[in-house]
């Protein structure tokens, strides 16, 4: 099945590129997506399988200097050369515009499959609703899921680009409700680029979704004010991604819609913090070859030792600022047109250890996970809400604690930074959201500790 799929690719990629020769256009590109998954889910009485197959194709051309973009899910001459024709009628009434243009390129990224069949994939996600322990003993509701998708995409263009990668994504999900004194839900996630050799960590995650549903039985939502806290690897990740990371993306920076315009090259924080966007980790849930116009991912540092270092950039932006593009053009499938976008977005690990941050806290708050939040990325303003966390008292922790949203300004936060963590901690897979689509992006962060956060509780 590999294989046909593959091939199919190659096939119409070989066949975009003849049609496009013909027209006489400035420049044209395709976006061929190929998509498979299967998604596995397991509760105490039933388990369901489903799988999702999608296939189309983006086709960008530029004639006369003005933009059409034609998305087509037919594959055939006849209609691709329809495409093409349909992208230039609506590039006709369209302004004028540029893009950043290169060199031919030649790769292919192949995936070793890992991908066994449906009945070992359910088998295997059925043992997991076992794991639970005491679960005949107490009130519990268990669903877990499992998702395997295979990415197949071609690029090709009229600067002599051809790119095909393919693209493995894997991941397990357990959420557990616990209904003894009151309820109360733990969830715990992993996600990878690669292929069903996660299953060795399934267990480990419903056990710790179990392990937080009980703590939070316990829990207490603490007073609001202004305090000093620690946020856990995946809050970090939300905060730097959400807060920075966006602010970051140079289509606001030039759409006057954040809060960074304007401070290329300025210090934003006196501590010497570097953060990262890096689309070439390994096995990352953001990672990518190349991105979705053809140029290779490269990691960008956001902020060099304090300083705001460099935007995040597509072929179009890089134009306008007058710069080479680096690798951040990405859209959810090829029916969009790529928009500038993060991949895994992390802060420099830095040499606090917990310990060392407790004692530097003294008093406030140790923060985990994320159930969400928002940004204003003009101003640098963002509320997030906290999963859980603990008091933090005379530099020790205390009492769990539970709906606690934080609230802030990342500009005010990079000038009051207490200490980074001095290991990443858990990855945190996620999905972006902008422009009506949703890319995949992941963390991977250290601890921080902060002064004077916005606490909101009781």
């Amino acid at each position: 099945m590999d294989d046909f799929e593959r091939d199919l690719v190659k096939q119409i990629m070989d066949s975009v590129n003849k049609i496009g020769k013909k027209h006489n256009l400035d420049f044209y590109s395709a976006l061929i997506d190929n998509e498979s998954s299967e998604t596995v889910m397991a509760t105490k009485d039933k388990i369901s399988a489903k799988s999702y197959f999608f296939q189309g194709i983006g086709i960008r051309v530029l004639y006369k200097k003005k933009q059409g973009y034609v998305f087509t899910q037919k594959t055939d001459k006849k209609s691709l050369q329809a495409a093409f024709e349909k992208a230039i009628k609506v590039a006709k009434f369209n302004t004028k515009t540029e893009i950043w243009q290169g060199k031919p390129i030649k790769r292919e990224y192949l995936y070793k499959n890992n991908n066994p069949d449906l009945e070992t994939k359910t088998k295997r996600i059925k043992e997991t609703i076992k794991v639970i322990p005491d679960r005949k003993k107490e009130k519990v509701d268990i669903e877990n899921n499992f998702r395997q998708t295979i990415s197949r995409r071609g690029f090709v263009s009229s600067e002599g680009r051809w790119i095909y990668q393919e693209i493995p994504y894997s991941s397990f999900g357990s959420k557990v409700v616990l209904l003894e004194k009151r309820k109360e839900l733990g969830i715990a996630k992993v996600g990878k680029q690669k292929g069903f050799e996660i299953e060795k960590v399934f267990d480990d995650k419903v056990i710790k979704a179990y392990k937080v549903a009980k703590k939070l039985q316990n829990a207490i939502i603490p007073k609001g004010g202004s305090f000093n806290v620690i946020t856990d690897g995946v809050l970090t990740s939300v905060l730097i991604h959400e807060a920075l990371g966006h602010a970051s993306e140079s289509d606001l920076v030039h759409q006057q819609d954040s809060c960074l315009k304007g401070k290329l090259n300025q210090r934003l924080s006196d501590k010497e913090i570097t953060v990262y966007d890096d689309p070439t980790k390994k096995h990352a849930w953001g990672s990518y070859y190349f991105d979705d116009e053809g140029i290779k991912g490269r990691r960008v540092a956001i902020l060099k030792k304090g300083i705001l270092n460099e935007f995040l950039n597509n072929r179009y932006t890089a134009k306008i600022f007058n710069t080479k593009p680096n690798g951040h053009g990405r859209s959810q499938d090829a029916s969009f047109l790529p928009l500038v976008r993060m991949s895994n977005t992390y802060i420099k690990k830095g040499d606090f250890g917990f310990k060392e941050m407790l004692e530097s806290v003294k008093n406030g708050y140790y923060l985990k996970g994320s159930l969400g939040g928002q940004v204003n990325t003009l101003e640098g303003d963002f509320v997030f809400n906290s999963y859980y966390g603990y008091e933090i008292k005379n530099g020790k922790l205390g009492r769990p604690v539970k709906n606690v949203s934080l609230s802030s300004n990342i500009l005010f936060v990079l000038k009051n930074l207490i200490g980074i963590g001095k290991r990443y901690e858990e990855d945190f897979p996620g999905t972006c959201g902008k422009g009506g689509q949703g890319v995949p992006v992941s963390g991977d962060n250290p601890k921080v500790a902060i002064k004077n956060v916005t606490l909101g509780g009781k």
